[in-house]
């Protein structure tokens, strides 16, 4: 995955030894590659976008070419803008964080949106990390954010 648009994109060398490239022109909300995150399933997510554009691409393998299965943004419950991480909990919800918008939790309902005024230490959510308890920490812009496996069920109202 490249970072330099306007010729970002993704490029991959498949195990038949040819490439496969994935740009704006075949599908690409954006050029700009943030981060790969390869989900319970085997497919794989990424992250795109700048500024105002931006969403959460799942590619799945099929007859030995990737594809693009679904694509997620704000029109889906997503915060606004470029998508910077993708993770599935151990419960199988998706976690999408956004750049300057905060993070979009899957609950049974649809996307929750959570920013700095719910409790986050940044509307930038960057990676995650879950610890023995079972609590889920929040990499963001300006510190870490713990929830614990309550928390996240009172979020999700479950």
């Amino acid at each position: 995955g490249s970072y330099v648009a306007p010729n970002g994109g993704i490029s991959i060398h498949k195990a038949d030894g040819e490439w496969q490239y994935f740009t704006t022109e075949n599908g690409l909300v954006h050029n700009n590659i943030v981060q790969f995150y390869e989900d319970t399933d085997g497919s794989m997510w990424v992250s795109t976008g700048l500024m105002t554009i931006g969403a959460a691409i799942r590619f799945e393998l099929s007859d030995g070419e990737w594809q693009i299965a679904e694509v997620l943004n704000d029109a889906d419950g997503l915060p606004l803008g470029k998508i910077r991480s993708v993770f599935r909990d151990a419960n199988g919800y998706l976690w999408v964080g956004s750049e300057n918008e905060g993070l979009a939790l899957e609950t049974p309902n649809g996307f929750k949106i959570l920013k700095q005024g719910d409790g986050l230490s940044h509307d930038e959510v960057k990676v995650y990390y879950v610890d023995p308890a079972g609590s889920i920490w929040l990499g963001t812009r300006d510190g870490i954010t713990i929830l614990s496996e309550s928390d996240v069920s009172d979020i999700r109202g479950t």
